[in-house]
């Protein structure tokens, strides 16, 4: 629905006068449109606050992942230099942006023509004329309008949701099973000095007589199993390695510290 107005105009200095009036006004309509629009009725969609954006938003951007950092480093690490998580995210903050722009009037229109022949109307002739028009929704639909957008932004907020929470997933994956190596290498490594220090013993325990030789060959077997699986252990850090940079979207071969906790 368009309301308009339109009016003859012949005499310049009237023009210019009333010209300057209908800026004004043009003025005063579209803040009192705005003003109407945002003071809504009880039954329009809500207006959403202002959302926190990822939960660690606030941490420094050239956050690095240096010796003693935590699972909390890595996960603040991966959600600021995830691009798919990034754009995600501003995905969502458009579509909020959405939700009062479809809720407003828009703004009134005017217009101007100026005749180069004078033209010959019922009321005289005519040289100039202008008209103002504004369209006004039918009732409710721009409440209407509220409401889908409002939708169409809480469904971005869950996509959003969903892969901040699949990223997570994947570096706490990740990062557990390289603990788990760091602590079955550090286990090894304790019971490699351990074996060392019996087989000392019993070295020294068989220069006396007090101990069997079969004693130290058995010692220095298991020695040798130990060795090979902390060999096989330390093998498997490169892989590990390769799959947490790339869920922290780092070059596969940067090395990353042994995490601690």
């Amino acid at each position: 629905m368009t309301v308009k107005g339109e009016r003859q105009m012949n005499d310049p200095i009237r023009w210019a006068v009333i010209l300057a009036a209908m800026s004004v006004l043009l003025v005063g309509c579209s803040r009192d449109v705005r003003k109407a629009t945002l003071s809504r009725p009880a039954s329009a969609p809500p207006r959403q606050t202002t959302p926190s954006p990822t939960a660690v938003s606030n941490e420094p951007a050239s956050r690095e992942l240096t010796v003693g950092a935590n699972l909390r480093d890595y996960l603040i690490f991966a959600a600021l230099n995830n691009p798919g998580l990034e754009a995600a995210y501003h995905r969502w903050q458009a579509a909020r942006q959405r939700v009062p722009q479809v809720q407003t009037l828009p703004d009134p229109r005017f217009t101007y023509q100026y005749f180069i022949e004078e033209v010959e109307t019922r009321v005289g002739a005519q040289r100039q004329s202008f008209a103002l028009s504004q369209t006004f929704p039918w009732i409710g639909k721009l409440t209407l309008r509220g409401y889908a957008a409002l939708e169409a932004a809480d469904a971005e907020h869950q996509r959003y949701k969903t892969k901040k929470l699949h990223l997570f997933f994947e570096v706490k994956d990740a990062y557990y099973e390289y603990y788990y190596l760091w602590r079955a290498i550090a286990i090894v490594k304790e019971n490699v000095r351990l074996l060392q220090t019996i087989e000392e013993v019993l070295r020294a325990r068989y220069k006396t007589g007090t101990a069997q030789h079969p004693d130290v060959v058995r010692i220095q077997v298991e020695m040798g199993k130990l060795l090979d699986l902390l060999r096989s252990l330390e093998d498997l850090r490169e892989p590990i390695v390769a799959r947490l940079n790339a869920a922290l979207n780092r070059r596969p071969q940067e090395l990353l510290p042994w995490p601690t906790s």
